[in-house]
């Protein structure tokens, strides 16, 4: 008994020397970090301690990122990049440069014409015919042409600003998810070193016959997790990283973290509004409907006959002399088409005009639809930034105090591993919510037409 109880109590002194030691392993390599830290420059920067709430400052490294390349890529100036540069863009401004060129010959049917033709009969004569001819009245063709050429232009400058605002929800929305993944990013390798450091904590403890060996392979295994999560996520940078460059049609360098968009008390009732009145989509539909009625004014007036004053001067020649001929006429002239040909051409513009008034209706519907999602998500992330921030800290605290339980025997090594799980989880939900929200009010603010390429330098 005297026996049994001396190694019982051996055991005991035994196992808590191997505590103290690792004790003193863990504070010792805590102030070997620190020192490394001080001595960069950069403490609690890079690498995480057990005491320290390291993952949840992600937004202070994003912020080291962009500081050390001074001059990195910003928002505003790959926006205007992209509507230099981008394919769709340079297409819809050529579109709208030739319906500009089709407003002006249009409007010069207004002007005479000149024309001149030559006969070369069988016979030794020739005939050369000039005739200069100026339109009187066309029963409203002309006035309907050029209408329908402004309705035209207006259709392409509204398609081009359709195509620049596309862009830019396009261009904002990956901008915000390529910060949104860098601070996950940031946040994994935090969580990566973190796991490391487990790792060789439990290992050291599975070779002094402290910890089982299931509890090595627990905590490989979620090492390995942490590094697969990194890569997953260097991945997704990438591939947002090149639809940025297709965009904007250049390599892209490091982006600078974006400033906080000020939104105001803004309602959705207010956004509605605003963006029905802005919406290049809706001044183009309403282009359109324009444009079909010129179209149909022009058809109508293909039933009236047309006055023309013209001036013809003939010259004959043969072999033995040349006979010259002017004259000045007043001619009508009307030409009705193939059957009922022009009846059937009014019909299908009108019936187009129909349809883009149908067009029309379907997008102010979606407009408010997409606006009413938006918004809706909007205040469900706002309510969510408080509860989250507090999870975060409280989550922080766990992992620090279930570390110190576990090295007196109250809480399992799983109990640490999961700590950490739920403290990464807990910060990249707080990367998630802050930068989807800046993401939502942008787009928001640039569907109401209040970020334009005139102000979003200063806004973004």
């Amino acid at each position: 008994m005297g026996i049994a109880r001396a190694n019982a109590s051996d055991d005991r002194y035994t196992q808590s020397d191997e505590r103290l030691d690792i004790n003193l392993e863990i504070k010792e390599q805590v102030l070997e970090v620190q020192s490394m830290h001080s001595a960069t420059g950069r403490a609690d920067a890079t690498e995480p301690t057990f005491e320290e709430d390291t993952i949840s400052d992600y937004r202070g490294w994003l912020l080291d990122t962009s500081e050390d390349v001074f001059l990195g890529e910003t928002l505003p100036d790959l926006l205007l990049e992209a509507f230099s540069n981008s394919p769709d863009v340079l297409l819809r401004r050529s579109e709208l440069e030739a319906a500009g060129y089709d407003l002006s010959a249009a409007k010069w049917a207004r002007y005479p014409s000149l024309s001149a033709d030559v006969e070369l009969p069988d016979s030794d004569e020739n005939v050369a015919t000039v005739r200069l001819e100026q339109s009187l009245w066309t029963g409203g063709r002309i006035t309907g042409q050029i209408d329908s050429a402004k309705a035209d232009e207006e259709v392409a400058k509204a398609a081009f600003e359709e195509q620049r605002l596309s862009t830019m929800l396009d261009l904002t929305s990956t901008y915000y998810e390529v910060v949104r993944l860098k601070a996950r990013f940031q946040i994994g390798m935090a969580n990566e070193s973190e796991h490391r450091r487990l790792l060789d904590i439990i290992e050291r403890r599975v070779a002094a016959n402290v910890s089982a060996q299931a509890d090595q392979t627990q905590a490989q295994a979620r090492f390995q997790q942490a590094v697969r999560d990194r890569i997953a996520i260097e991945q997704q940078i990438a591939t947002a990283m090149s639809r940025i460059e297709r965009i904007v049609a250049r390599p892209v360098r490091e982006l600078v973290a974006p400033r906080e968009v000020q939104f105001g008390n803004r309602t959705a009732a207010s956004l509605i509004r605003q963006s029905l009145e802005y919406s290049p989509a809706l001044k183009r539909l309403t282009a359109q409907i324009e444009a079909s009625k010129a179209q149909v004014e022009v058809t109508k007036s293909n039933k009236w006959p047309q006055l023309v004053l013209g001036m013809k001067s003939t010259s004959a020649s043969d072999t033995a002399a040349v006979d010259d001929d002017e004259s000045v006429y007043l001619s009508f002239r009307v030409q009705t088409g193939a059957g009922l040909s022009n009846l059937s051409e009014a019909r299908a513009a009108a019936s187009r005009a129909e349809v883009s008034t149908h067009e029309l209706l379907a997008e102010q519907h979606e407009l408010r639809r997409q606006i009413q999602s938006l918004w809706v998500e909007y205040r469900g992330l706002s309510a969510q930034i408080e509860p989250a921030r507090a999870l975060q800290a409280a989550s922080a605290e766990i992992i620090a105090s279930y570390l110190r339980q576990f090295q007196v025997g109250r809480k399992t090594w799983l109990d640490v591993l999961n700590a950490q799980r739920e403290k990464t989880a807990a910060s990249a939900a707080m990367a998630d919510i802050e930068y989807t929200l800046m993401n939502i009010k942008t787009q928001l603010l640039i569907l109401a037409g209040e970020i334009t390429v005139t102000n979003m330098e200063h806004i973004l």
